[in-house]
């Protein structure tokens, strides 16, 4: 009977460690094709190259299409096109993403995980930039609810989050 739950335990870890590994070679190929989308020497069919705003739109719409059926990585790469959006200034197409990135990080992963906190962190200050303060002070708060669960009081983490909800409060 310990045989058994022995090899029934390494068959498992086997089969999650091949799911590892594919999920990362299917990762892999997804950022090596946003990557060699972005190179002006490949893409001399456009003079002026790609903007930003073309690249984060063509990057969105290869992990929407080919990362469909891994929401993990869908949360976390979605959370990085977001925040790119949100550094442009285009806060509609910010939110968007970063809404994505929440909807597929809590499917794949929960709502106390760091990938969920971060975004939530990130809607925070998203929201606060358009000047939404009551949504911001939300997700802030929920990101450092997240966080504390995860992390205790004294890590840098829940010490970022506390530092924009500050922000939020004196605003």
């Amino acid at each position: 009977d310990f045989g058994i739950s022995v090899q029934d335990g390494l068959v498992t870890e086997r089969d999650r460690a091949q799911r590892e590994a594919a999920k990362a070679a299917k990762v892999s190929e997804a950022l090596t094709g946003l990557l060699i989308g972005a190179d002006p020497i490949a893409n001399r069919a456009t003079p002026d190259g790609l903007t930003a705003r073309g690249l984060l739109d063509a990057s969105a719409a290869r992990v929407e299409k080919e990362l469909a059926d891994l929401p993990d990585a869908q949360a976390e790469i979605f959370t990085v096109i977001g925040r790119m959006y949100r550094r442009l200034g285009m806060y509609d197409r910010a939110q968007e993403l970063l809404e994505r990135a929440l909807v597929s990080g809590r499917a794949a992963f929960g709502s106390e995980h760091p990938s969920v906190a971060q975004t939530l962190n990130d809607l925070g200050g998203l929201a606060a930039e358009k000047g939404d303060y009551q949504a911001a002070a939300a997700s802030l708060e929920s990101a450092l609810n997240v966080r504390r669960a995860l992390y205790g009081q004294q890590d840098t983490a829940v010490a970022d989050t506390l530092a924009e909800l500050g922000r939020i409060y004196q605003d």
